[in-house]
């Protein structure tokens, strides 16, 4: 998660929640599996990452998906 908050700074904001702790807020989001990551553009969800990849290959499927909002 530091990779991808370093890599997108000045660009995007990252926010890491506790689903344990915050059953809510997954609940809102319809999380359903940890963990799991949502890319937002515009206020709606871009992009739902649901088994989240590690590293690059994450950095590379976010910015791809930026590039079709």
């Amino acid at each position: 998660m530091e990779t991808i908050a370093a890599h997108f700074r000045g660009t995007a904001t990252i926010f890491k929640v506790d689903a344990g702790r915050s059953p809510e807020l997954a609940a809102l989001f319809e999380v359903r599996s940890v963990p799991t990551m949502i890319l937002f553009a515009g206020g709606t969800i871009a992009r739902r990452f649901a088994v989240m990849t590690e590293g690059r290959d994450l950095i590379t499927a976010m910015l791809a998906s930026l590039d079709d909002c």
